[in-house]
């Protein structure tokens, strides 16, 4: 299927400068009109019925909405659309504040989410406008991220309370929200943040950039996986095995997350495809 889609793509022609610009253009209007919406409150982590409602700022996803804002003022500001770039920078200015007020009472951040909460909105406002509330949002962000470190297994655990043994776990998405803790070693010049990240098993951090690390960092978990005897295909599943992992994946706290709704059998036709 990958290759027949590939071969597709070749024969069409290339993209051009007016159509990408007519695109960004369109995502732009389509990011300012969700803020009428979605300036004081938060897009929920998943649609119903194909849309998103409102809800405060306490869900894994908010982060990734104020960073499209980000993104839509970055596009406007090139373009030299002050009316639109002054509407979208006060709407990120908003959800700072409501970020800054999410750390310092620590509301639903017990998690190893944080990088996905605070690089794209605060990070990122601190980067293109100078945001101080941005900057020490996204800081403290780091150090609660910290907090969810075992110095012995040396990783950051997912969710749950640190004291119970059923919780004594990392996943994918630890790694991914890294970033966080590199961006706040340099910007604070406190290392704990690049310590900690290179104790999940990346060697050479100082001299990689940042997209260098990210890659470094998924080969060492692959490499983790091989080392202790992870499958890297799902060749021995069978037919009766399907229906458990359907139902238990379909349990999961993160499946209302998926942007696309899903069932029990799409999971199981999934899982199929993969044997």
């Amino acid at each position: 299927m990958g290759k027949e889609i590939y071969d597709l793509l070749r024969e069409k022609p290339e993209i051009t400068p007016k159509e990408i610009n007519g695109a960004m253009d369109f995502a732009l209007e389509q990011v300012r009109d969700n803020l009428k919406d979605f300036t004081y409150s938060f897009k929920r982590a998943f649609s119903e019925q194909g849309f998103y409602t409102p809800t405060e700022n306490v869900n894994w996803t908010t982060g990734f909405w104020t960073g499209q804002v980000w993104l839509a003022w970055e596009w406007a500001m090139k373009q030299g659309q002050r009316e639109p770039a002054d509407e979208l920078k006060k709407a990120g200015e908003v959800h700072i504040d409501s970020f800054l007020d999410r750390i310092c009472h620590k509301r639903e951040v017990d998690h190893h989410d944080m990088g996905f909460l605070y690089s794209p909105s605060c990070v990122a406002g601190y980067k293109l406008t100078g945001s101080e509330k941005g900057r020490e949002a996204a800081v403290k962000a780091a150090d609660q991220l910290i907090t969810r470190f075992h110095p012995v297994g040396e990783f950051i655990q997912a969710w749950g309370p640190m004291d119970q043994p059923e919780n004594y776990r990392f996943i994918i998405d630890c790694l991914l929200n890294l970033p966080l803790l590199y961006w706040a070693s340099q910007e604070t010049g406190d290392e704990k943040y690049r310590e900690i990240a290179r104790a999940m098993g990346v060697e050479g951090v100082d001299a990689m950039t940042q997209e260098e690390y990210r890659k470094a960092a998924v080969a060492a978990v692959r490499q983790l996986s091989e080392d202790v005897g992870i499958p890297a295909k799902l060749e021995a599943l069978k037919e009766e095995d399907l229906e458990f992992l359907a139902e238990s994946a379909y349990a999961d706290a993160c499946c209302p997350g998926n942007p696309k709704d899903t069932s029990v059998e799409d999971l199981k036709e999934l899982f199929r495809k993969l044997m």
